[in-house]
């Protein structure tokens, strides 16, 4: 495992998303999505099938997963249930610190790892009331927040220990000219609309050079990544009190209902349904 001096880790960003365990919700048995952050899960029973460029993978009954962040399709059966815990671990120019080629499958005897994930998961439940995923916005105590800090701290050590023989300087590796272009993004502000030619312009990269590099880094292009980044953007404000239109004008959509088609398309569920809690069980 890759060294980081203490000045380095102090600046890495360090937070849960959600932690779930259950069974996964009918809509989202087969979904295709993109995601910023990476997403760690144990298929407790049924079976999993991940897809992404011109690849498979199918996961075993009782293995854990690691995907990264990138564009995929996944595939769930009917009587599937699993545990799923997001996070953000991001270096300071906000890139994701495992940012893997493609997803890992990880030792399913782990006994570590299935044990720090299921406190996390009773501590999140027993702190906020709530386990769903992207919903980790409940209000705590001093000590509640402590607990699941305490708790997310352990399942990171019992990742990265079966992680040991993975780099984890990965992210300080990718092209400066990209490391630039997802800093820009973080820092303006979120109603500024980017595009692939607007990061082009800003990394001196032709629009061909910019997909290539992007593939590399993330196995997606930066439409892709732009979307997924966008919608993170979206769950995070949606998850906070507030009309849905707020939402929508705050992320630069030009009307609520051009916001409700996108996040449709690209939630599976409608920005309405989501702040319900309709995707309790998504997983």
């Amino acid at each position: 495992m890759s060294q980081i001096p203490r000045r380095q880790w102090e600046l890495i960003g360090k937070s849960l998303l959600w932690a779930y365990s259950g069974p996964v919700a009918e809509r989202y048995r087969v979904y295709e999505t993109a995601v910023a952050h990476p997403v760690l899960r144990r298929l407790i029973k049924g079976s999993l099938r991940l897809e992404w460029s011109d690849q498979t993978l199918e996961v075993p009954e009782g293995s854990w997963v690691l995907i990264p962040p990138f564009h995929f399709r996944h595939r769930f059966s009917d009587d599937a249930e699993i545990t799923s815990i997001a996070f953000v671990l991001n270096t300071s120019s906000n890139l994701s610190l495992l940012t893997l080629s493609s997803p890992k499958l990880l030792d399913g005897k782990g006994v570590r790892l299935h044990a720090k994930s299921e406190a996390l998961v009773r501590a999140v439940k027993a702190s906020y009331g709530i386990q769903a995923p992207g919903s980790i916005s409940g209000e705590g105590g001093i000590r509640e927040h402590l607990r699941v800090e305490a708790c997310f701290l352990n399942f990171l050590e019992a990742l990265f220990e079966q992680l040991r023989d993975e780099p984890l300087d990965v992210a300080m590796r990718i092209d400066p000219r990209i490391q630039q272009c997802v800093l820009h993004v973080h820092q303006s502000p979120l109603s500024r609309r980017h595009s692939e030619r607007d990061l082009a312009q800003l990394s001196g990269l032709s629009v061909s050079q910019l997909n290539r590099l992007f593939l590399e880094a993330f196995a997606m292009t930066p439409k892709a990544w732009l979307d997924s980044f966008l919608l993170d953007q979206s769950r995070r404000l949606l998850s906070e009190p507030g009309p849905i239109k707020q939402v929508a004008y705050a992320l630069g959509f030009s009307s609520p209902q051009h916001f409700s088609s996108w996040f449709l398309r690209h939630a599976g569920v409608t920005p309405r349904e989501w702040k319900s809690g309709k995707r309790t069980q998504a997983g």
